[in-house]
């Protein structure tokens, strides 16, 4: 086991899509994975750990989006973060920095930050865009923060970064 409580040899599933280009991330089979939307120009799935009482400990969502579609990485990781700001948490910072890009991407973002409802626990929140030759991806995590359940956040952070790791684009 991993300090996370989560197996380090946890089977992992594989999810394709087509579109735009077909792309493949392995996950967690403890992730409860549902498609969302799909066309030409873009495709996700969201991801949900749940604990064994039934509270959501971890969201996940990826999304793989034409490079024609949208133009710079913050339009990409609007895709995550007004989806955060419609349910009505507010982001602490916004600014995102470069790092290494996994094999097979060409450029590298993320944001780690917390979101909070007024009058409510904060969670963390991590946000990463990826550019490949082809598509952006983006992957956005939320999670409880690290002092408030460690576990859940130590299990959620982690499978943000095996998403990163194993997601691949084609062509």
């Amino acid at each position: 086991m991993s300090s996370s409580g989560a197996s380090v040899d946890e089977d992992l599933r594989v999810y394709d899509a087509d579109k735009p280009s077909p792309w493949r991330v392995r996950l967690p089979a403890s992730w409860a994975v549902t498609f969302g939307s799909s066309n030409d120009q873009a495709s996700s799935i969201e991801a949900r750990r749940a604990s064994a009482d039934g509270e959501v400990t971890g969201k996940l969502m990826i999304g793989v989006v034409s490079r024609e579609l949208l133009k710079r990485p913050r339009e990409v990781a609007a895709l995550f973060l007004d989806a955060l700001t419609e349910v009505g948490l507010t982001l602490e910072a916004s600014d995102f920095v470069a790092e290494e890009p996994p094999k097979r991407f060409e450029q590298a973002w993320i944001l780690t930050t917390t979101a909070a409802r007024s009058q409510s626990l904060s969670g963390a929140v991590r946000c990463r865009v990826l550019r490949h030759p082809r598509a952006w991806a983006v992957l956005g995590v939320l999670a409880p923060r690290r002092e408030d359940e460690p576990e859940a956040h130590d299990e959620a952070v982690s499978t943000f970064d095996r998403a990163t790791t194993t997601l691949s684009v084609r062509g």
